[in-house]
């Protein structure tokens, strides 16, 4: 689980940079408009610098479209397997008296929460990267 989690959080990263690359590029063909004089030449630099922004961002769109059908099955077996072991960890919570188990126990439902957290929070800044290359533009 932690191998796929971490591939799965440096995959998401890389789309998240490939958005910032898209904003930023928008945000530089548009400053480009407005401190200098604008001219055909300046025109064409700018429509350039806007197509190759949006080419980088359906490209970023095409690639985590990609990348959540490739792993839609992972991911189910990742759900599973942590509903699976968190299910089977509050039974052992209530089934034991033992405060040294206890212990553990609650020590793995940390560790499950902490994975849950983190992936939501990947995608959640997928989500806010995506937002603000429409913000920019």
């Amino acid at each position: 689980m932690v191998a796929t989690g971490t591939m799965l959080i440096a995959y998401l990263k890389h789309i998240c940079g490939m958005f910032s690359i898209a904003s930023f590029r928008i945000k530089k063909a548009m400053t480009i408009n407005v401190q200098q004089d604008v001219n055909e030449e300046k025109t064409i630099i700018i429509y350039k610098g806007i197509i190759c922004a949006i080419d980088i961002h359906r490209k970023a769109i095409e690639f985590s479209q990609v990348f959540i059908k490739s792993f839609e099955r992972s991911f189910f077996c990742l759900i599973a397997a942590s509903m699976v072991c968190l299910t089977s960890t509050l039974v052992q919570i209530v089934t034991y008296n033992s405060t040294e188990l206890l212990l553990l126990q609650l020590i793995c439902i940390s560790v499950l929460y902490i994975y849950i957290f983190l992936s939501n929070y990947t995608a959640q800044d997928i989500t806010d990267h995506n937002e603000y290359v429409f913000a920019t533009m």
